[in-house]
């Protein structure tokens, strides 16, 4: 099996990437930089998808059973487009002309919005809020439509917040901080959902979109879940610290985040207030129904190996 990836150094890319070497495939890499250690059978292409052509990329595609696609950017805006959009169509030009099997399309939740309430499947109305939401939503409806003329299989998985001791995103760092520091507090209610899924679980997923021979055409939502109140159970537990117990009403913190949101040092922002009070749900129904999807990594088994990493313990 020859399998094409690009964001091969990332945090999921990087998994991928140690797993088709470890089961024996040919690894196609994608980088903008010379990578070194790889393995035996892995090859890195050095071309940039914002400003290469499609035939720049025939070579890394070439000969490929499979083509993930993990590559993104995530926080200049300014080249959301040419590398979501745009990078994502010359690879697939490059994949359609290569004779490509498969195309895997790592998405993301982002594209259906801020549902406050509900579950949310993958047919729920997409409503994208930033500059990147809406670009992986265009990249995903292009090769939808691309899809249609029966070229090249398409699969698209759509993550929710995704975590690992890894992680380069200092988020869930913080959020265990002001936990162990005592300064954490419930805001409005502690039955919000925390949505979330382990890297490790991302991997089994792309791996079962990759393969799976029911996984073709379809768009997959992976993610658990856990209430507010069981979260901080577990991570308290974990660092030996008090719980939270503290709830202040929603509207005031709306109201305070409105008055002092402008400081910098100021903490709470209207999106965190939002992701602090959530309570819709992620379901991912489908790939467990469809593929038999299962994670190798409870959600509650991964919050304890990441409070490890957090303590120095691991």
């Amino acid at each position: 099996m020859q399998v094409s990836i690009t964001g091969a150094t990332g945090l999921i890319g990087r998994r991928l990437v140690r797993y088709y070497e470890e089961n024996g495939a040919t690894v196609h890499i994608l980088s903008r930089e010379v990578q070194e250690n790889l393995g035996k059978n892995t090859k890195c292409f050095q071309y940039d998808l914002r400003s290469c052509s499609a035939d720049d990329l025939a070579d890394f595609v070439a000969g490929s059973d499979v083509v993930f696609h993990c590559a993104a950017e995530l926080h200049d805006s300014s080249t959301m487009y040419s590398l979501n959009v745009q990078g994502t169509q010359k690879l697939y030009e490059a994949a359609s002309n290569a004779k490509v099997h498969r195309w895997v399309q790592l998405s993301s939740v982002g594209i259906y919005g801020r549902p406050r309430v509900g579950m949310i499947s993958e047919s729920y109305a997409p409503d994208p809020q930033n500059d990147y939401e809406k670009s992986k939503l265009e990249a995903d409806e292009w090769l939808l439509a691309q899809s249609r003329q029966g070229k090249v299989e398409l699969v698209i998985l759509r993550p929710s917040t995704v975590f690992a001791n890894d992680m380069p995103n200092q988020s869930l760092f913080q959020l265990f901080r002001a936990i162990q520091s005592g300064k954490f507090f419930y805001i409005g209610t502690k039955q919000a959902q925390m949505n979330y899924v382990h890297a490790d679980d991302v991997l089994t997923a792309l791996v079962l979109c990759g393969q799976h021979e029911d996984a073709a055409g379809e768009t997959f939502i992976v993610s658990e879940n856990i209430s507010m109140a069981d979260f901080m159970d577990i991570v308290a537990s974990q660092l030996r610290c008090r719980q939270p117990s503290l709830v202040i009403p929603e509207w005031t913190v709306r109201v305070l985040a409105g008055l002092f949101g402008w400081m910098p040092c100021f903490p709470l922002t209207a999106s965190r207030i939002d992701a602090l009070t959530n309570r819709c749900i992620f379901l991912d129904s489908h790939i467990r129904e469809r593929l038999g999807y299962r994670p190798s990594l409870s959600l509650r088994q991964g919050l304890v190996q990441f409070s490890g990493k957090f303590t120095g313990g691991e």
